[in-house]
């Protein structure tokens, strides 16, 4: 079946239109044929008088052909605004399909390789173990980007969300930062969480999704910052707004990027290890939440990561799970 583009979806609207209104046309001709008129008149000059008589036949010949040019431009005009979502839609699928492919044809080659190496000569125990901890890593690499997909796709298909529940942002960054502490022990970075002593950070949200955001946002400061950095984590209340910040001294996102970053399978940076899906995911969350994004450099050097929420107040959360 050939996809439906939003040209061909024009042109079918037009037709149909004009169809219609040729058919209505046609009628009306079949009913002048009976010798019906649609304008008479008489006209005096001098002594005499004349008289004229235009035939709805007649009318109907002169009128057709600009109301049927008229009507399949109208039409096909609405038949591409209306197609346009659909076909930046279908565009946007093929887009993905490609890039998915294409992130997983790479950890699928790599374990393809090994295990040919493995199995093309006898190798001692060593050599098998680090083909093995090679295919370990791409299997769980490849294992990350469809749990990647699988979310989104859910996402997009499922209609039903999970239920919003009393959320702590100060208790979930320090949950996040005890998260990777041992991940960034392995790249000696110091990673810091502060969260607000003045009051509760509250918001109602699905807690796993907050837990999605967090993790996305720190394991990002990780990964880009080079060993020996800071990442740190912090929470803020100003007046009825709540925010939650990740910030790092890495190199920071180029100001090319700011506008992509939120892109599926965009990077803005060559480190390996993320197939460019997290921040996807994140903005989806903070999206559906109703948070507001900010994306900075932080004083540390760095990415500054912020999202903003309406803070919710014990009284106002208790009487609405009640």
């Amino acid at each position: 079946m050939k996809p439906i583009t939003a040209a061909r979806s024009a042109l079918g609207t037009a037709l149909a239109g004009t169809t219609i209104v040729a058919l209505v046309l046609v009628g009306a001709m079949i009913w002048a044929a009976r010798g019906h008129s649609v304008f008479n008149g008489l006209v005096h000059v001098g002594g005499q008088t004349g008289g004229w008589t235009v035939g709805l036949l007649g009318a109907v010949l002169i009128v057709a052909p600009p109301v049927l040019l008229l009507t399949f431009g109208t039409f096909f005009l609405i038949g591409r605004r209306a197609a346009r979502p659909i076909e930046v839609a279908r565009r946007q699928q093929l887009q993905f399909t490609a890039d998915a492919s294409h992130e997983l044809r790479t950890p699928l080659t790599v374990i393809e390789g090994e295990a040919s190496l493995a199995l093309d000569r006898p190798r001692d125990a060593a050599d098998y173990r680090k083909a093995l901890e090679k295919v370990a890593a791409e299997s769980r690499r490849m294992r990350g980007l469809v749990d990647d997909l699988l979310w989104l796709a859910r996402w997009e298909t499922d209609p039903d969300r999970p239920d919003a529940t009393v959320v702590d942002l100060g208790e979930a960054a320090l949950a996040a930062r005890d998260r990777f502490w041992n991940v960034a022990g392995d790249k000696r970075l110091q990673i810091l969480a502060t969260a607000p002593t003045g009051g509760s950070a509250l918001l109602q949200a699905p807690s796993d999704w907050i837990e999605r955001l967090l993790g996305v946002l720190v394991e990002n400061a990780c990964r880009y910052t080079p060993a020996g950095g800071v990442v740190r984590v912090s929470v803020h209340l100003q007046g009825d707004r709540v925010s939650l910040s990740v910030e790092d001294s890495g190199p920071g996102i180029p100001p090319a990027e700011a506008d992509r970053i939120f892109d599926r399978f965009h990077r803005a940076s060559r480190e390996p290890g993320g197939a460019g899906l997290g921040l996807a995911i994140a903005s989806k969350v903070v999206e559906e939440t109703g948070g507001k994004w900010r994306v900075a450099r932080s004083e540390l050097g760095g990415a500054l990561m912020e999202v903003g929420w309406r803070r919710r107040h014990d009284a106002a959360l208790t009487k609405e799970t009640l």
